[in-house]
């Protein structure tokens, strides 16, 4: 995966962006959530009450912090619970859907305000309805989304993977205290084989704390992460 990300400048939020031209190209599918994301912004900064106006916009730079950071959550973990290493095509089909919970911390580390609380593996034609539902779009949106990264494989510029070794991830992520996101990146297929399936993932996810639970989605559609 790329080092090198550009930030949008209205929203201040990290995407896997390679280049201006892919930025542009990706404006569409990414206008909705900019915009809504940089009313959150005004919103916070507008609150009368200082010591709660100062605790959010502290929650909401951990929180963007956490989003664009390649930690284990978001590089590792979703590798692992896909299961790229025994089968990459399942980047294509298959998504990781996680529940966060905020978690208060004095800690500067950004890793210690959330935890996974509970994930799954789900097929994507099977949740875009509910991805729909938990990122409040319009129907429709994620089968949008989802082909358009697909579609945009061969397209990024800005690294040296070869076309053939680019292996899609998809990964949702939403809670009540945290903001919701549908993420389409990319993983080299010489991580994912040097990183090595590790069956016992959910342990790593949360560091030294608990395991995340299974995840139940609206429409309680079934886990898939061991049917290959």
């Amino acid at each position: 995966m790329s080092s090198t990300l550009l930030r949008c400048a209205r929203c201040q939020r990290a995407y896997y962006w390679y280049s201006k031209e892919c930025q542009k190209a990706d404006w569409k599918k990414h206008k909705s959530e900019c915009l809504e994301h940089a009313r959150t912004l005004d919103t916070i900064q507008r609150i009368d009450n200082s010591r709660l106006r100062a605790e959010l916009i502290r929650r909401q730079g951990m929180m963007e912090k956490w989003h664009s950071n390649p930690h284990y959550v978001n590089r590792q973990g979703p590798v692992q619970a896909l299961g790229l290493q025994r089968d990459p095509k399942r980047g294509w089909t298959h998504v990781m859907a996680a529940e966060i919970a905020y978690t208060p911390s004095a800690s500067d580390d950004f890793r210690r305000h959330f935890r996974v609380a509970r994930c799954g593996v789900f097929l994507l034609k099977d949740i875009l309805k509910d991805i729909d539902t938990i990122l409040e779009k319009e129907p429709g949106w994620a089968a949008y989304y989802t082909s358009r990264h697909l579609a945009s494989l061969p397209l990024y510029k800005g690294d040296r993977m070869p076309v053939k070794s680019r292996i899609p991830v998809f990964t949702l992520m939403y809670g009540t205290e945290f903001t919701a996101i549908m993420r389409g990146s990319i993983v080299a297929r010489i991580f994912v084989n040097d990183l090595g399936y590790d069956p016992n993932w959910r342990r790593s996810m949360n560091g030294r704390g608990d395991p995340p639970g299974p995840l139940t989605l609206p429409s309680r559609v079934v886990d898939v992460e061991m049917v290959y």
